[in-house]
This record gives C-alpha cells, sequence and structure tokens, in this order.
C-alpha cells in the first residue's frame, strides 16, 4: 500500500517547496476527486516538481482538465502517470495539447483507462498532437488502429534521435 500522506504532500506542492521533486499517489484510491484537481490546479504555480503519479487513482476527466490547464503554465514537469484511471480520449488529447504548449514533459503515461477503446478521432488526434511535439520521449497509451501506432511511434523515435544529436553534439563541443 502507497503510505504518503496526501494532505502533507498537496500542501507542499501549493507552497512550491523546493525539496519536492516527484509525487506518488499511485493506488490511493480514497483520494477524492476534487483533492486530485486541487493537485492539478496546484501544479500550476509550482516551478520544483518534475514527476507526478497518480496511477489507479479513479481519476476522471475533471482531474484531467485541472492538470491541463497547469501543463500549459508549468516549465518544470518532465513525467506525468495517469495510467489505470477513468480519463476518455477527447480528455487526453486536451492533456497533449497542454504538453505541447511548453514542450518540457519527456514521458505521459495514459494507459488502461476506463473505456479503454479511445476511438479513431481521439487516435487520430493524439497521432497529430504528437506531430508537433518535439521533446516527449515515452507516451504510455494503446492505440487500436494501426496507422496511429506506427505514426506514434516514428514520431518518439524522431524525439529520441532529436535528443542524442543534441547530447552527442553538447559533448563534441566540450
Amino acid at each position: 500500500p502507497n503510505a504518503t500522506d496526501v494532505d502533507e504532500v498537496l500542501e507542499k506542492v501549493q507552497n512550491n517547496d523546493p525539496s519536492l521533486k516527484e509525487i506518488n499517489l499511485n493506488n490511493i484510491k480514497t483520494i477524492s476527486i476534487e483533492r486530485l484537481v486541487m493537485f492539478g490546479e496546484a501544479l500550476r504555480t509550482n516551478s520544483n516538481l518534475e514527476v507526478f503519479s497518480m496511477a489507479n487513482t479513479r481519476a476522471t476527466d475533471k482531474v484531467a482538465r485541472a492538470f491541463t490547464e497547469s501543463i500549459r503554465e508549468n516549465n518544470t514537469l518532465k513525467s506525468l502517470n495517469m495510467e489505470s484511471n477513468f480519463i476518455t480520449g477527447e480528455a487526453i488529447c486536451e492533456l497533449l495539447e497542454a504538453i505541447n504548449v511548453n514542450q518540457k514533459v519527456t514521458e505521459f503515461r495514459i494507459a488502461n483507462q476506463r473505456p479503454q477503446i479511445l476511438g479513431i478521432k481521439a487516435e487520430q488526434r493524439i497521432q497529430s498532437l504528437l506531430q508537433d511535439n518535439k521533446t516527449l520521449l515515452n507516451l504510455g497509451v494503446f492505440l487500436d488502429t494501426a496507422n496511429a501506432r506506427v505514426k506514434v511511434q516514428e514520431y518518439l523515435q524522431r524525439n529520441k534521435d532529436i535528443c542524442r544529436q543534441e547530447r552527442v553534439g553538447n559533448q563534441r563541443g566540450k
């Protein structure tokens, strides 16, 4: 079981505590939707948090939308895990749109939502959003359509290649 003190961690996020770099709320099913929304809202002004995991917390589109607004403004979050919740394809696309604003997030895990089928429109939108993203290296999502799956993998590989080329270029310059 996850022994995270939710109230203490929320207060640290709200107060922009510099010691807080990672939050793990995974599998805390007793946390309310309102409390999860508060985490999403607090992320907006937090400039220290880099990793946020909230898999299997029964999060809904309401929670996803709170995170969407914050991600548009947050410049420090690198990894977001929202797997195994109740987030729809539409809200997933909104989260990806927000991630594209600052292009700081390198890992986004959103697989295993209930309902599990995103739909062709959502999958095509995810594909289109990834085409415009140059920083996402890992995307945890299951796509049913082969074309979207292939294109998403190509875009992620392109981003990894860009990251590798920058790293190699920086090493040569030293």
